[in-house]
């Protein structure tokens, strides 16, 4: 066969990849939906992390700003978020 007539490999859709993996005995649940140390992990970083990094990033980078404007700069640094939630 000439390069110009090659057979081109077959892809599949990933929809038929779900519904052949059921066919197919694959039924288990993926690693990460089981429970262990990756999903301990996954959900500590999800759960806590990401939520106290916004909160940090969102004084430092957008209140914490305003606030220096209207009190002096080192009192805007020396302030904690708490004080700022009523």
């Amino acid at each position: 066969m000439s390069p110009r007539h090659a057979r081109r490999p077959r892809t599949i859709p990933p929809s038929q990849w779900i519904r052949g993996s059921g066919i197919g005995g694959a039924t288990e649940p993926p690693a990460l939906v089981s429970p262990g140390p990756a999903r301990l992990l996954l959900v500590a970083f999800f759960a806590f992390g990401i939520a106290a990094w916004t909160e940090e990033n969102l004084f430092r980078c957008y209140l914490q700003p305003l606030l220096a404007r209207s009190v002096s700069l080192w009192m805007a640094i020396v302030i904690l978020p708490e004080r700022l939630k009523m």
